[in-house]
């Protein structure tokens, strides 16, 4: 039995959803074009020539489009300079425009030893930090996106990416 090549330019297309199936080990993904389904696996060819593709996407706000509707940037706060992505109620910009400033997708766990550590001196909170992650000091801001000064807590952060 040979293997599938799919062809390099090919005229059409066919996508649907996939299948799961529960497992003892998990959930597997089963092709939907084939009777019966068999599983799939992402990178690796099937059989029939189904391939899974998973991606991320997002919306691009074009920078002629923020500035005719006078979007602003909540990390830096200025409506200039390149295209936007929507984040939480707002927009940043696609590229590093407050670096040092992180725009969280959920709101952190906050944590009483994290508090401590913070107000540690250097060398000591260094050694912490290398073991537990960085200490962040979370402060309230407002519509406007300026602090108001009150101070909401306080998180070990770590840098999956």
């Amino acid at each position: 039995m040979t293997k599938y090549k799919p062809p390099k330019n090919p005229v059409k297309t066919r996508e649907a959803m996939p299948l799961t199936r529960k497992t003892k080990k998990g959930t597997e993904i089963i092709c939907p074009f084939c009777k019966p389904g068999h599983p799939i696996i992402p990178t690796q060819p099937t059989p029939c020539g189904t391939e899974i593709q998973i991606k991320a996407v997002q919306y691009i706000i074009t920078q002629g489009t923020a500035k005719k509707n006078n979007v602003i940037c909540m990390k830096c706060h200025k409506g200039t300079g390149g295209e936007m992505v929507a984040c939480q109620n707002g927009f940043i910009h696609t590229f590093d425009c407050a670096p040092g400033t992180v725009v969280l997708s959920q709101e952190p766990k906050y944590n009483k030893m994290a508090a401590r550590v913070f107000k540690l001196p250097t060398k000591i909170r260094n050694v912490i930090e290398k073991r537990m992650g960085e200490v962040k000091e979370i402060a309230e801001i407002d519509a406007s996106g300026n602090q108001t000064g009150n101070i909401l807590g306080y998180f070990f952060y770590k840098n999956d990416v």
